[in-house]
């Protein structure tokens, strides 16, 4: 009877587990470890979907529309029509939601997000487009059946953040009055609902603002607690929250990452105040699963930092260029030459990490060592995006 109970119980957790998108193991129909998914970025917008072997490499399984345009690799805000490594200055232009059942995309060109069922194997099923509510949307959140999306530029309206619900069926839903704008004129690089899903959080660029904002019963947004970047951090863009009381935060001016700690209120208290890492246009931030490491893409670097994460979360800089590829033929909104290093993403087994160079329309393999330094991995890339692609998602 002991025996019967136990193997209850384990059936139980495995299915618990396989639930909330935890389990990486290959099935009959998916042999695939994870999934990687890429947006394109081109003028008729795409989303590229990759199989990730348990060895790490990536495998390209399709190509399918989303129905939107994206900038053609062009700036869509600071000098727009530009082409540059960084058309899309922002975080998380491609979503996927926790249990790998949606994805979410943004299409900058076309004022819209298209929302994505995917199947037993991964493979990406456009469910609708949407009207995404103000110019150029460049970055996405998910909590619960919540979906915001940023704009990198506010509508005639004023408008720069939405807020939708999510139907049972994947569609999209605009709230009603979940209009936002934040207190000046800014580019808006990134959103991110905090774990507790209590706040929404933007990164103001221009205003050096980190902004939360209470999230309502009824998913709109309250006041927002505007947190000045500290005064050595300049430019402040990409975030990652380590946990609902703790959030990362990068400084693309300054070439540096933060963390802070997060009151009940909103307010922002620094812990580690913009340790440099001294590379140019830190931008983009991805947290190992068993928050030991943080990885910071420094953009006109065309390279990648690795951070150390304290108990106290705290950051100490591991490896200034942990990896890199050089520059091609791109250049960065400066008109510097650079591999364009943007979205990043980690498996779930905290084993891999994959990194996006726009300059090069490649997403590189790369193995994480147990002291955070990354190896890559022979013939693990994956080739042939577009030049300008940015966005990039998966597990």
């Amino acid at each position: 009877m002991k025996v019967q109970s136990s193997l209850f119980a384990l059936a139980g957790l495995t299915a618990l587990l396989s639930a909330c998108g935890t389990t990486t193991a290959p099935t009959e129909t998916d042999p695939y470890a994870g999934h990687v998914y890429a947006q394109s970025n081109a003028a008729s917008n795409t989303v590229v979907s990759y199989g990730r072997s348990a060895d790490g490499k990536l495998t390209k399984l399709g190509e399918v529309s989303t129905g939107g345009n994206g900038s053609d690799g062009k700036l869509v805000v600071v000098k727009p029509g530009k082409a540059a490594v960084d058309p899309l200055f922002s975080n998380d232009s491609v979503l996927l939601t926790p249990d790998h059942q949606r994805l979410f995309v943004t299409n900058a060109g076309s004022g819209s997000v298209s929302a994505f069922s995917l199947d037993a194997s991964g493979a990406p099923k456009l469910v609708g487009t949407y009207p995404s509510g103000a110019a150029n949307p460049t970055s996405l959140s998910v909590s619960g059946e919540l979906l915001y999306v940023s704009h990198g530029d506010a509508s005639a309206q004023n408008v720069q953040i939405t807020g939708f619900r999510i139907g049972a069926d994947g569609s999209l839903t605009a709230i009603p009055a979940a209009s936002y704008a934040p207190s000046k004129a800014s580019v808006i690089t990134q959103v991110k609902f905090s774990p507790d899903a209590k706040f929404l959080q933007t990164s103001e660029l221009m205003n050096d603002i980190i902004a939360l904002y209470p999230v309502a019963a009824n998913g709109t947004l309250g006041a927002p607690v505007q947190n000045a970047s500290v005064a050595a951090g300049k430019g402040v863009f990409g975030t990652a929250w380590l946990d609902s009381t703790h959030l990362l935060v990068s400084e693309a001016m300054s070439g540096s990452v933060s963390s802070y700690a997060v009151d009940a209120s909103g307010k922002l208290t620094p812990i580690s105040a913009a340790v440099p890492n001294n590379q140019k246009a830190t931008c983009w931030l991805k947290i190992t699963p068993d928050k030991k490491f943080v990885y910071a893409s420094n953009t006109s670097s065309g390279n990648v930092s690795v951070y150390r994460i304290g108990a106290d979360a705290s950051l100490t800089l591991v490896n200034a260029v942990a990896a890199s590829l050089p520059a091609g033929g791109a250049v960065d909104f400066m008109d510097n030459p650079s591999s364009g290093t943007v979205d990043l993403v980690i498996s779930a087994d905290g084993k891999y990490l994959y990194q996006q160079y726009s300059g090069l329309g490649v997403v590189a393999a790369y193995s994480i060592g147990s002291d955070g330094n990354l190896t890559p991995i022979a013939g693990g890339d994956a080739t042939g995006l577009p030049i300008g692609t940015e966005g990039l998602a998966g597990y």
